[in-house]
């Protein structure tokens, strides 16, 4: 335990909120003199219940994540539900291991309603009343709540508000007729949203993407965690700018620069010759191109020493990657 001392708050913390620390170990961060330290053992899903135990009466910080904890068990639940500070009572009622007892008591109070209002394990005849309260706070939640009765997403689903029916759109557990009433949806941020929610239909996706603004589709494009489905149909894009972040994701592969290299805008086939990482057979083709400077850029990076262009023949390319267009 004597290296705790000489490490900083920072090390301390990325060690209690791992769920592979040693109990030895969390039991000494456990009583360490920083709270967000104590905090970090408090949210770590791995602690032990004999650790969790001695936290209960510790600050509010250290209670609330206590009570946000999802494997914290159900009689420390009990205790901070009796807690004097609304934001842990509505922590503890959002935790999927709340009594019931407590659930039912608080609504019967109307006490941490927003809590109830996003706790999958509310009873649907709660979260029916809840749709009921004057509230968009309590809307917002059953809007994401995957226990939320269909026909109380179908009712948010038409509200006035963007964000309400925004949530809805990347719920989960909303249905598909329901997700196919966004695809005309005036905001573009909604539409946006839908076409990340993977219940919703191959061929709307495809349908759907041309009509998000281009800042979006080009944040879409870039992101690493972008659905194969997503990057799919932005290899159509119609902007250069679109299929240009598609080049600078970190998660493409040749079956995508393939693709892109085959493209009619030459400034793409030039981006493909001149990128390090496209496959030497790709840069082979390219180098054979009409267009002279895209053929000049190939030839140029297939004669770079110490090219890193990987040397895979077109039949090699994995048949079980994601981005497969095959």
């Amino acid at each position: 335990m004597r290296r705790l001392k000489y490490m900083t708050n920072e090390e301390k913390c990325r060690l209690a909120i791992d769920d592979k620390t040693v109990i030895e170990i969390l039991e000494e961060l456990a009583k360490d003199e920083e709270v967000n330290i104590r905090t970090c053992v408090a949210s770590n899903i791995a602690t032990p219940i004999s650790i969790l135990e001695t936290l209960l009466e510790d600050r509010v910080e250290v209670q609330e994540q206590l009570a946000l904890n999802i494997n914290c068990p159900v009689h420390i639940l009990k205790e901070l539900a009796e807690s004097d500070r609304m934001m842990i009572r509505n922590y503890v009622a959002s935790n999927e291991n709340c009594p019931i007892e407590n659930i039912t008591t608080f609504f019967k109070n109307e006490d941490a309603l927003m809590g109830l209002s996003s706790n999958p394990s509310t009873p649907s005849s709660i979260l029916e009343s809840l749709s009921d309260f004057d509230n968009g706070a309590y809307r917002e939640f059953l809007a994401t709540n995957i226990s939320t009765p269909t026909h109380i997403l179908e009712k948010l689903s038409t509200s006035l508000d963007e964000d309400i029916r925004g949530l809805v759109a990347s719920n989960k557990a909303t249905p598909k007729k329901i997700l196919a009433t966004f695809i005309n949806d005036e905001s573009s941020t909604v539409r946006y949203i839908l076409i990340q929610n993977d219940n919703l239909d191959d061929s709307l996706v495809a349908s759907v993407l041309p009509t998000i603004d281009i800042d979006l589709r080009i944040s879409l494009a870039g992101d690493s965690l972008s659905s194969p489905r997503i990057v799919k149909s932005l290899i159509n894009d119609s902007d250069f700018e679109v299929k240009a972040a598609l080049l600078s994701n970190i998660m493409i592969t040749d079956v995508i620069r393939k693709k892109l290299s085959q493209d009619e805008d030459i400034q793409i086939k030039q981006l493909i010759a001149e990128d390090l990482k496209t496959a030497q057979y790709i840069l082979e083709k390219l180098s054979k191109d009409n267009n002279d400077g895209v053929s000049k850029v190939a030839v140029a990076n297939l004669n770079k020493e110490n090219t890193s262009s990987i040397e895979l023949a077109e039949e090699e390319l994995d048949p079980n990657d994601p981005f497969n267009l095959i």
